[in-house]
């Protein structure tokens, strides 16, 4: 569809965060590296920087309200960041309970974001292949954002984008996620 500048495959879902005996509810949110192109979060970041990952090294960028929530120190080197989720196989039917019903990976925070309180108080950003990890998705993926070239033209690239992919899928704006 013309009109579209970036296009970025995402994961989201739930987890839980904790650090240094701090625990907290998230949504996690893995984005793959176009994502640094649609230049949403660079100049949002108000302390360290925006790296998700370097080599083979995985960082997330945590929002400031879940910074707080957990008291996280960026320049703690002694003490990683644990995220959780349910396992997809996880059942709670007699004779099929799992004994460890949580997928869980540790990580460093690069850096802290402040964009809005719903968002800061929410989110933390990884790579796509870290949220893959964590979730257990290793295929899947549950968006796809676009940055377009004219807002003008919204309306008409959404149509487009609609009717290429059928009912089967929702387009919405960002304005019409919340």
């Amino acid at each position: 569809v013309n009109g579209i500048n970036v296009l970025s495959k995402v994961i989201e879902d739930r987890a839980l965060v904790s650090y240094n005996n701090s625990e907290t509810p998230i949504y996690l949110k893995g984005v793959d590296s176009s994502f640094y192109r649609q230049n949403r979060l660079e100049k949002n970041i108000v302390e360290g920087s925006f790296i998700l990952s370097n080599q083979d090294l995985e960082y997330v960028v945590v929002g400031r309200g879940v910074k707080y929530k957990i008291s996280l120190n960026l320049k703690d080197n002694f003490n990683n960041i644990t995220l959780y989720s349910i396992s997809p196989n996880f059942s709670f039917l007699p004779g099929q309970i799992q004994k460890n019903p949580f997928n869980q990976l540790q990580v460093r925070a690069s850096g802290v974001f402040a964009i809005e309180q719903q968002l800061d108080n929410n989110y933390i950003i990884s790579s796509l292949n870290f949220a893959k990890k964590l979730f257990d998705k290793k295929m899947q993926i549950t968006d796809i954002e676009l940055k377009i070239d004219e807002i003008e033209k919204i309306e008409e690239i959404e149509k487009k984008i609609q009717n290429t992919i059928g009912d089967k899928y929702s387009v919405l704006t960002i304005e019409e996620q919340h």
